[in-house]
């Protein structure tokens, strides 16, 4: 079923298995310290605070909805990352198990990094709309960015 968090404090996700949506509100930082397994959309506002999801093992099934400083995230989903409505006032870091598209508007202050499956799944950013303030470091075979 879906999963909704929300805590005046840094939350930290352990092993985490949301066969629906999993929604967090933060005031705090959101990490996590085991494998998140989403599949449905997943939403995070962590405010003026960093996201990290890195655990090597996570997968999102839906689109990644995110509102944050920083925001570093790893989805070994062999069917890639989809990128929601993402906003950031620093970098946004993305590492994906396969393509990465972008359904939602990329606001993106900082650097972008995008790894699509070692650099052999495209990348598409291509939502009108989408902004970016510094470097684009893009990864992936084709990229294309509009």
């Amino acid at each position: 079923g879906n999963i909704t968090i929300a805590a005046a404090s840094a939350i930290n996700l352990g092993a985490t298995d949301a066969a629906g949506n999993l929604a967090v509100t933060s005031t705090g930082a959101v990490t996590d310290s085991g494998d998140i397994s989403v599949t449905g959309t997943t939403n995070i506002n962590a405010g003026a605070t960093d996201v990290t999801l890195n655990s090597a093992g996570s997968t999102y099934g839906g689109a990644l909805a995110v509102i944050a400083k920083n925001v570093a995230i790893t989805d070994t989903d062999a069917g890639g990352a989809d990128l929601g409505n993402i906003t950031t006032t620093g970098t946004l870091s993305i590492t994906a198990g396969g393509a990465v598209i972008d359904s939602g508007v990329l606001h993106i202050t900082g650097v972008l990094t995008i790894i699509a499956d070692s650099g052999n799944s495209a990348i598409t950013l291509d939502s009108v709309g989408n902004t970016f303030g510094d470097a684009l470091n893009l990864t992936g075979d084709p990229v294309t960015v509009a």
